[in-house]
């Protein structure tokens, strides 16, 4: 018993084998610095405020320390009703 005739075969890449073309090489010139990102984020945030309704700016890194001020939601969708007793 064969193959159909419309039988399509698997793509190399799923079939187990490797694909053999050319590998392209890291150009670590291009590859940016830790250090020189979390500096110049740093520079940043530490001598302006990060508005968290902000859309035009990149949130700060998640090691810079930077002073945030929370400008709240106020859509009836996220407010939660809380009775106190």
């Amino acid at each position: 018993m064969g193959s159909p005739l419309n039988h399509i075969s698997q793509p190399p890449h799923s079939a187990g084998t490797r694909f053999l073309g050319p590998k392209a090489a890291i150009d670590l010139s291009q590859v940016p610095s830790a250090v020189d990102t979390y500096l110049a984020d740093q520079t940043i945030w530490s001598s302006e405020l990060f508005l968290t309704c902000e859309t035009e700016r990149t949130i700060p890194l998640s090691v810079s320390e930077f002073n945030a001020v929370d400008q709240g939601e106020s859509l009836v969708k996220f407010l939660i009703a809380v009775s106190h007793t």
